[in-house]
Order: structure tokens, then sequence, then C-alpha cells
């Protein structure tokens, strides 16, 4: 028996390295019957003279959209052309570390010059102390990303056009299709299936997108804490219930750390304007509910 690490699957077949080696494995039927599927990233033990998989090593996360486990760093790739949906980068940063995923910010395109982008991320999120990196391919900047890889497993996400296969193809030479920006701004997603490249000893994942993203609350109340550079503050508010909203600062702790400039505005602005969507869900769903009690 050998363990390994499934990097790639095709028609039923998984690409599993193992000390270096690759084998391509079929999976026996009492794993998926007992377990479930076989996703990329999974650590597996494997038979390598039979060549099937035996057993699912327990995942240290377990993603949906797109269907993969054992993420150790989510990549969040940004740049300011597409211009960047910081709503997207808020539910990126949440879903991370909803699941145990270190997220970390990566500027690509830095031949276009991104100072300005940089500095306003930096605004956004220096009360997460989430690592923000500027690279580019075009220029071959990427050794100040690669050496935080090492050891890892590490996946991209962001925006389409904003340069992520760019980017892998620069990280580990490989020739993944590519896609100019359209007319209007806006690119076109051209990774189909999940797969790992290796690249000295980093993991480096690359994934068809993160989809269906959101605010992963339930409850309003349970919103309030999905944005801990906010959230550290109610301690101080007068009300248990204070949900920062039309607040005063004399009754609120929330409200004076924004006055004070320890919040950013912006990130604040996104987080009542996520709580207000949520709460009208929240309302129309308990209408609905309540009429449905009275039939």
């Amino acid at each position: 028996m050998k363990i390994g690490q499934v990097f790639s699957c095709k028609e039923g077949r998984f690409n599993v390295n193992a000390d270096g080696e690759y084998f391509l494995c079929l999976v026996r039927g009492k794993v998926t019957k007992t377990i479930g599927k076989v996703k990329v990233g999974d650590f597996v033990k494997i038979d390598e003279n039979n060549l099937t998989i035996e057993e699912i090593i327990p995942r240290k996360n377990d993603l949906i959209r797109p269907s993969v486990a054992n993420l150790d760093n989510l990549l969040i790739c940004v740049s300011s052309l597409p211009e960047p949906d910081f709503t997207i980068i808020d539910n990126l940063i949440i879903m991370a570390q909803r699941n145990n995923v270190t997220p970390i910010i990566v500027v690509t395109k830095d031949d276009l010059g991104q100072d300005k982008l940089t500095k306003r991320l930096e605004e956004n999120y220096s009360g997460l102390n989430i690592k923000i990196i500027v690279t580019s391919a075009k220029q071959d900047k990427t050794n100040n990303l690669i050496s935080l890889l090492e050891d890892k497993t590490s996946a991209f996400a962001g925006s389409s056009g904003v340069g992520k296969s760019s980017l892998i193809n620069s990280l580990i030479k490989a020739n993944i299709k590519t896609s100019e920006l359209s007319g209007i701004g806006r690119g076109k997603n051209t990774t189909t299936s999940s797969q790992i490249y290796l690249i000295n000893k980093a993991r480096v994942l690359d994934t068809p997108g993160f989809s269906s993203l959101t605010h992963f609350a339930k409850t309003p109340e349970e919103f309030l804490d999905l944005y801990p550079d906010i959230a550290k503050f109610k301690v101080g508010c007068r009300y248990k219930t204070c949900n920062h909203l039309d607040k005063s600062p004399d009754d609120c702790a929330v409200i004076r750390a924004l006055e004070e400039n320890e919040i950013c505005r912006e990130r604040f602005d996104r987080f009542i304007k996520g709580y207000k969507l949520l709460t009208g869900r929240a309302q129309k769903f308990h209408k609905i509910h309540k009429q449905e009690e009275k039939k």
C-alpha cells in the first residue's frame, strides 16, 4: 500500500501522486459505498499493484463547487482590469476561513500598474491580517508567491479574466489554455476540470472556479460574526442584540470604531448591505412560512 494525493480525474480514473510517482487508479466499490465520491485533493491509500484506490484518508476540508478537498490556501486573484468586485472577495474570504483554508490575495498583472488597487485592498483587509501579494505573469514576477506555497495544496479563485491561468502558466511553465479579455472587458473561463500541478514542493490546484458563493449565514445574528474585523468591536456595544445599523456612537462600539477609522468604511458599507439583504430575505421567508401555517 502507498499513500498519495489525487491530482486529477478523467473518465473515472484518478491520477494519484505517491512519493513522486504517478499511478492511474480505479476506485474500489467499497470506497464509494462507505465514503462517497473521490475528489481531486484527496489523500488516499492505493494498491500500486492492482492500481486501485482502497481508502480515502479523512479530509481537512471538503468543498462542493468546485468539488475538491484538503485545501490549505485559497489564492484570491484580483486585478484592476477587469474591475474587482469586493463583495466577491469578501465572500471568498468567508468561504475560506469557514473551511479552515488560509486566504491570500494575489494582485495580478503588475505590469499594468496596480498601486492604487493594492492600497485599496490593504485598506479593506488590514484588519484581517491577510497577505497581499503583487505578481506579474508577463514579468515573471512570481517568486514572492511560490515561496508561500511549499508543502501546501493551494487553489486559485477570482473573477474571469484576472489572469489565473496565465499566472499558473508562469508558475509551472505548462501549456494551459488562456483567453484574451473580450471587447467589453470581461474574461472567459477556460479551465474545465480541477487539476493539481506540482511545482517543486508546492501543489497548485487549477479549478473551473468557485461558484454559488453565499454569505454562509442562515440568520441575521450569524451574519454579524462573518466579518471578524468588524465583529471584534461589538463587545463594547451597549446592547447585546446590537446590529450596528442606524446606531449612535454612544450606544454602538462598532460605529465608534468606524468614526475613529479603525474600520474601513468601504468594507463596513458592504457589511451593512449584506445584512440588509439577508434580513430582507429572512423577513420574506418568515412571512411565507406564517402563511403556510394558516392553510
